[in-house]
């Protein structure tokens, strides 16, 4: 059975308005007429035919609109009595077709340069915003708590594909300026069909695709075990096709948002629910291999092999270095937990330091000596929780008991210090 309508998926910029005309001039030639944009450009199947549109940017439109708002219907009647009538408007598009023989242009050359313009650099500083607030966050967060920030894989993979957004966006405001003053050009010699790619930008958008999919497909790899993670990623698909597909006003929008925020809530309360009433396991699998390969075990200390009452571990690397961490209960409630940052960098080495001990730097004393680090502090002697600092490592050990100078020797040699 033939299809009486299609939807394609393109997507335009709004100095390529005159671009999308030609493209709904071509597909109106092959029997497919525009109806409306709705997750992508709807056709109807008809008859071929010779229409002309016309999409303009109205900037009283807003970014987030997916239907006309009031302002737009009555620039649609003013445009129908120069012999235009509104197709369709999404975001800040408006199109129109030709309903007149006797049609007169809507708008001057240089007010629809200037509109173009206008709308796609305000699309690209909203963006813009929402790229330095988290890389700001970001840098926050690495001051604020560098233990955690600089050995996540999934923050760092976020900040690149970010920083990537941002080299992007800067990139397109740059092209922009020099593609104004050229058709600024064009008009003044009389060219009034102006509205297209800008030179320079398929090729970005095509590096930017490839960046962007590669980082996009390296932080769902590194999130595939966090249920958490895939039912927020799911849900903010579906809403996203949701809201495209319903195409809310202005007047139910903000209920609409509402629901789905409260959706997303319950969603993942569902979830987290579901985690505690899970029967608890002291020790996964998982965690009993990373155990095993942790440079320094519990049975180092008390010389027997038990059964773990409780434990975990793991390991992250990253660019700025390696993270181990070992938290271990046996069944006679002997305890060792240390975390192990390596750091190759002296300053970020330096922070890490710094955050983990500042807060109680009043309360600590020194260490034994026998810990052999440029520092070496603990809460008070007989206490058995202790930092270290080491030429390329920061270490934060609590044990059971305090130790002594040969198990001190012993975790050195196994940790490689």
């Amino acid at each position: 059975m033939e299809r009486s309508t299609k939807r394609v998926f393109k997507n335009y910029r709004y100095t390529q308005c005159d671009e999308f005309a030609e493209y709904l001039k071509e597909m109106a030639s092959k029997g497919w007429h525009f109806r409306e944009m709705r997750m992508g450009l709807v056709f109807e199947k008809g008859e071929p035919s010779d229409e002309t549109y016309d999409v303009q940017v109205f900037l009283k439109n807003q970014e987030s609109d997916k239907v006309p708002r009031i302002e737009t219907e009555e620039y649609a009647e003013y445009c129908l009595a120069a012999g235009w009538e509104m197709a369709d408007s999404n975001r800040r598009f408006v199109v129109f077709r030709r309903v007149s023989e006797d049609a007169v242009p809507i708008v001057t050359p240089e007010e629809k340069l200037e509109a173009a313009c206008a709308a796609e650099r305000g699309r690209v500083l909203q963006g813009l915003t929402g790229t330095l607030i988290v890389i700001a966050a970001y840098i926050f967060s690495l001051l604020r708590i560098p233990e955690e920030t600089l050995f996540d894989p999934v923050r760092l993979i976020a900040v690149l594909a970010f920083l990537a957004v941002l080299a992007r966006q800067g990139t397109q405001l740059l092209l922009l300026a020099r593609w104004r003053k050229k058709k600024r050009e064009e008009i003044s010699e009389g060219v009034t069909d102006f509205c297209r790619e800008m030179r320079g930008d398929r090729i970005g958008h095509y590096v930017w695709m490839a960046v962007g999919a590669a980082l996009v497909a390296l932080l769902l790899w590194s999130m595939r075990g966090n249920a958490y993670f895939w039912v927020l990623f799911a849900l903010i698909l579906a809403g996203s096709a949701v809201f495209e597909w319903l195409r809310p006003g202005k007047e139910t929008r903000g209920g609409l948002a509402i629901a789905y925020g409260l959706i997303v809530f319950l969603a993942i309360f569902f979830v987290v629910f579901l985690n505690v009433q899970k029967p608890a396991e002291a020790v996964t699998e998982e965690s009993r291999r990373q155990m095993e390969q942790m440079p320094l075990k519990l049975s180092d200390l008390t010389g027997e092999e038990t059964e773990p009452l409780f434990g975990d571990a793991s390991a992250a690397k990253t660019v700025f270095g390696e993270k181990l961490v070992y938290r271990v209960r046996d069944q006679k409630e002997r305890e060792l937990f240390y975390y192990l940052y390596r750091v190759k960098s002296d300053a970020l080495l330096r922070s890490v330091w710094e955050s983990l001990t500042k807060e109680s730097r009043d309360r600590m004393v020194q260490a034994e000596d026998a810990w052999g680090g440029a520092e070496a502090l603990t809460f008070a002697p007989g206490v058995a929780t202790y930092y270290v600092l080491y030429e390329d490592a920061v270490l934060q050990m609590g044990v059971d008991h305090p130790l002594s100078e040969d198990e001190i020797r012993l975790v050195r040699e196994k940790l490689g210090y």
